[in-house]
């Protein structure tokens, strides 16, 4: 009977071995695998909004046509959709606001500095919005159109200015293209 119970003793260790052995490399396993996602670089994965085709706009800061891009030597710019909840630092009186309340722009304040890499930020009850930035020297330098999700928008615009200031315009459309609920605000490049 002693024999017996030194066959079983190790028959035991032997399938606590194996089972020790199968945790280990399990949690080796889950620990390396959460090494290597936290070590990767961050993609994002969210889409770049359609930058529409330059149109023509009157500039009302020095009545002159102000022509596509495409007649003066400076990159277009665009957006890039943050799909995020925006965190606005300014007081709500500092926000612009369209005269039918459909469009807000609480960044950027009127009358501020508005460069590129700068948030456009706001909220609307529309679907979308869309802009253009206009350089007092050359015209339209960015435009685009930004999606409206729950109520706000957000995105980072892009631009080359040539002047020190220009005009931004946040607007939506009616089914005929012509722009409503437009909220313009003059900044400095």
């Amino acid at each position: 009977m002693i024999k017996n119970k030194s066959k079983g003793s190790k028959s035991s260790k032997k399938i606590l071995f194996v089972v020790s052995t199968v945790v280990f490399l399990c949690l080796a396993v889950i620990l390396g695998y959460r090494y290597y996602k936290h070590n990767q670089p961050q993609i994002s994965h969210t889409p770049t909004p359609t930058i529409t085709s330059l149109s023509r706009k009157a500039n009302t800061n020095n009545n002159k046509n102000v022509d596509s891009a495409a007649n003066h030597s400076i990159a277009i710019g665009g957006p890039t959709n943050s799909n995020t909840a925006p965190v606005v630092s300014t007081a709500p009186n500092t926000w612009t606001q369209s005269e039918s309340g459909v469009v807000i722009v609480k960044l950027p304040v009127n009358n501020n500095a508005f460069v590129s890499g700068d948030k456009l930020i706001g909220s609307a009850s529309t679907t979308k919005v869309q802009y253009t930035l206009i350089d007092d020297n050359v015209g339209v330098i960015s435009q685009g159109t930004i999606p409206v999700l729950n109520g706000n928008f957000s995105a980072t615009i892009s631009f080359s200015p040539s002047a020190k200031t220009g005009r931004l315009d946040v607007f939506t459309t009616e089914n005929n293209g012509k722009e409503i609920n437009e909220v313009q605000l003059k900044v400095a490049l």
